[in-house]
C-alpha cells in the first residue's frame, strides 16, 4: 500500500513544535544566564541548594521541552502514529500558554490530525 502524500495541515503542524523547540532555546539560555547571575553574585544570605541552582533545574526542564518539540514535528513531518498522541500531549503540557487556552489547543489538535480523512490516510489509520 502506498502512502499519500503529506497534507498541508500535517506539514504545518509538523513545524509548530520545530518553532516552540526555538522558544525553548531561548529559555536555555535565559535561564543559564539565570545560573550564572546567581553563582557570580551569590551574597551571604543562607539560601537552599535548590534555590541557588534554580537555573539549572529550568535550562534542564527547557532542554527536555525542546527535545520533545523536535521528536514530534519530526515524527509529524515522518507520518509516525505515535506523533498525533504526543502533539497533543505537547499542546497540554508545553506550550506556555495556559488554561483554557491550551484545552483550545489540544482540541484543534485532536481535530486536525484525527478527523480529515486524508490525514488519518497518512498517518495509516
Amino acid at each position: 500500500m502506498i502512502r499519500p502524500g503529506r497534507p498541508f495541515v500535517v506539514t504545518l503542524l509538523g513545524l509548530l513544535p520545530m518553532v516552540l523547540a526555538l522558544w525553548y532555546v531561548l529559555r536555555i539560555a535565559d535561564a543559564l544566564l539565570l545560573l550564572v547571575g546567581e553563582l557570580a553574585f551569590m551574597g551571604p544570605a543562607g539560601l537552599p541548594t535548590v534555590v541557588r541552582l534554580n537555573g539549572l533545574l529550568l535550562a534542564a526542564a527547557a532542554f527536555g521541552g525542546m527535545i520533545w518539540c523536535f521528536l514530534t514535528g519530526s515524527g509529524l513531518l515522518a507520518g509516525s502514529g505515535w506523533a498525533r498522541i504526543s502533539a497533543i500531549l505537547l499542546a497540554l503540557f508545553a506550550l506556555p500558554m495556559g488554561y483554557p487556552t491550551d484545552l483550545l489547543v489540544a482540541a484543534a489538535a485532536v481535530l486536525v490530525l484525527f478527523v480529515p480523512s486524508d490525514v488519518r490516510a497518512f498517518f495509516g489509520s
